[in-house]
């Protein structure tokens, strides 16, 4: 085999790896609604870390930092009870960390960090139900849609009600993605201005977002927001 051809097939497994990445990065973020979803590759030895980054439509963000001795043994504790663990991350305060495999003294994590709330208990259960599958995925094994997309049904399906937009604030958010001001979408629905605001903010925590765009394209990808007006909410 040629240097060319070997060079060229080097190039063509990078891509897929990185496909793979971003891909399971993207159905991470749809399972567990968070802000930012980060890859990290942490020496329990060390602290030392690679982390890779997504955040929104972006391209992904590398870099290298030191973390807390007491990140990796939490990290490391998780991973052998097949459980998943909040922890504090430098930067981002409280981030939930699903730990997947431990190899060549290597320690290998999905972290999910958002705006407040942070993530529930019910939260950080379904996250550790999603490693087996997220593992398979960063493998190869598996495509990406066959081996998550199941998953991330499930996960949303048992979402307990205080963990999705009540009918109230999905009406809320499907007329603010038509463009009403908080004051237009209180006479439509009979309730103030203030009134609205608070039901964005809870909308807001839920959907790990922190702006009305933001909340209003996540909703519509989770299907909590329909793309037409909410019935019932004229006059």
């Amino acid at each position: 085999m040629s240097g060319r051809e070997g060079t060229g097939r080097g190039r063509a497994v990078a891509g897929r790896s990185h496909d793979r990445r971003g891909e399971t990065a993207r159905l991470l973020r749809r399972a567990v609604p968070s802000r930012v979803v980060s890859l990290v590759t942490v020496q329990p030895a060390t602290g030392r870390c690679l982390v890779r980054t997504w955040e929104g439509g972006a391209a992904p963000v590398l870099v290298r930092v030191v973390v807390d001795r007491g990140v990796t043994t939490t990290l490391t504790a998780a991973l052998e009870r097949g459980a998943a663990a909040c922890v504090r991350w430098a930067g981002t305060g409280r981030a939930l960390a699903v730990p997947l495999r431990l190899r060549e003294g290597r320690l290998d994590a999905w972290l999910l960090t958002r705006d407040d709330p942070g993530f529930g208990p019910d939260e950080v259960e379904h996250a550790a139900l999603l490693a087996p599958g997220l593992l398979r995925l960063l493998a190869g094994e598996t495509d990406t849609g066959p081996a998550l997309e199941p998953v991330v049904r499930a996960v949303r399906t048992v979402r307990p009600p205080e963990q999705t937009l009540t009918r109230r604030e999905g009406q809320v958010l499907g007329l603010v993605a038509l463009g009403l001001t908080a004051d237009a979408i209180g006479r439509r629905l009979g309730i103030s201005g203030r009134t609205v605001h608070k039901h964005l903010e809870h909308a807001y925590g839920k959907l790990g977002c922190a702006d009305r765009l933001s909340a209003v394209l996540r909703a519509r990808e989770l299907g909590l927001v329909p793309a037409d007006p909410p019935a019932g909410a004229t006059g």
